[in-house]
């Protein structure tokens, strides 16, 4: 056995806690107490505040005890960000995760000798513009950082499904990318960059599902509530010419609302504007008639256009970056994103020319409390939904991708 060490600080550390490459613990003095985690790779404070305490780890995910300067409230970590589950005026402690559950003890009652159970579930959200790419020649690329895989990775280590409705088990399978590549440590964190491209054939108005093999090549752990052999899973959606300007809730629609934004939004190339700009719908680095005809010609209405994927249980996710550039489309996640570092996985689509991935980390995930249901009842339960975007960029720049991601980790 090899033996690490892991902390080398002038104060105490306690009760690790181990769920594959991740490690976590909390520590500190005089109430600065932090909660650390080791992902195979780096470690690093993923708390803040004060007195965060007892931390529990299932995969990426992380929950713990955190003093808010009245009581105990239960944080939680997506694998991308923080997310505070209570904010009461009672103590909630010893929390546990599992999946896409958290559990915790409420301390109730006027006297505080009242405790009772609460259970958070994660539900997903609904696809929106974000995950979206309005690239006029589709999802001809993607990257996936995948950290701590053994390899070799190959096509045989994805599985690629295409469609357009809520039920993706009724999707057929895409075609097949012309080439899969491996570049050993360029990815986010020092993670292996695996570019998949498809000069040919890429996915066209409709959407992408990636699936990444729970395998000894990918080091990934099955994904919990996910199908046999899944270790990550994530979706892009593609409306060429879009610029999500006349969108409804459920259709990406692509008309003459878009037509109108490209044009009154023109742009040269001496004006150097950047991939994200959401009216060059053809990548050319410059925004003119051509953009204003591919989406005329695309045009979409309620029955013809991508609809917004709504899957009201998993599989529906992954990990990826967040940022709001409405020309990056970002894989559509429903529970955990992921910092799924030591062997996680992922993912952003690119809407030029190939799709740049999120990584383990990469992105900061939106997500909030829909309903907390707090009251007299034994057991009450909380229901949270989880919006994931990772980010794409327009063609395979590591520079670009580093700066869009910012901030973390890696895989699809």
């Amino acid at each position: 056995a090899t033996t690490t060490r892991l902390t080398t600080n002038a104060f105490p550390d306690f009760d690790p806690r181990v769920s594959g490459n991740n490690v976590v613990w909390w520590g500190g003095v005089f109430n600065d107490f932090q909660v650390s985690l080791f992902d195979g790779v780096t470690t690093r404070e993923i708390s803040s505040g004060l007195r965060n305490q007892f931390p529990e780890i299932d995969g990426d995910h992380v929950v713990w005890q955190s003093f808010d300067g009245n009581d105990d409230e239960i944080m939680f970590w997506n694998g991308q960000e923080v997310v505070q589950l209570t904010d009461n005026n009672y103590n909630d402690t010893r929390p546990q995760v599992s999946g896409d559950h958290v559990t915790w003890v409420g301390q109730l009652g006027i006297d505080g000798t009242t405790y009772e159970i609460f259970d958070a579930v994660f539900a997903p959200s609904p696809a929106t513009f974000a995950n979206v790419s309005s690239y006029t020649k589709g999802i001809n690329g993607i990257m996936v950082d995948i950290a701590g895989a053994p390899g070799p990775i190959s096509a045989a280590d994805f599985v690629f499904k295409v469609g357009n409705n809520n039920s993706p088990s009724t999707w057929g399978t895409a075609n097949a990318p012309t080439s899969i590549s491996v570049r050993a440590g360029a990815g986010l964190n020092g993670s292996d960059r695996v570019e998949i491209v498809w000069t040919t054939g890429a996915p066209f108005k409709q959407w992408l599902e990636v699936t990444v093999l729970a395998n000894a090549n990918t080091g990934l752990e099955q994904k919990d509530s996910y199908p046999v052999g899944v270790g990550d899973q994530f979706y892009f959606g593609n409306a060429p010419g879009n610029t999500g300007a006349g969108d409804s809730a459920v259709n990406s629609l692509v008309n003459v609302v878009d037509e109108a934004g490209i044009r009154g939004n023109s742009a040269s190339l001496a004006s150097n504007i950047p991939v994200t700009n959401v009216y060059d719908v053809n990548r050319s680095a410059s925004v003119n008639v051509v953009d204003e005809s591919a989406a005329r010609l695309n045009g979409t209405n309620s029955t013809t256009a991508l609809k917004y994927l709504n899957l009201s249980s998993p599989p529906l996710a992954a990990q990826g970056d967040d940022g709001d550039d409405g020309a990056i489309a970002s894989a559509l996640v429903a529970t955990p994103p992921a910092v799924e570092d030591a062997t996680t996985a992922s993912s952003s689509a690119s809407t030029g020319g190939t799709a740049a991935n999120s990584a383990p980390g990469e992105l900061t995930v939106a997500r909030q409390l829909l309903h907390w249901a707090r009251g007299n009842t034994p057991r009450a339960r909380a229901i949270l939904a989880a919006a994931d975007s990772m980010f794409g960029s327009g063609d395979l720049d590591d520079d670009l991708l580093t700066a869009l991601a910012g901030r973390w980790k890696s895989g699809p």
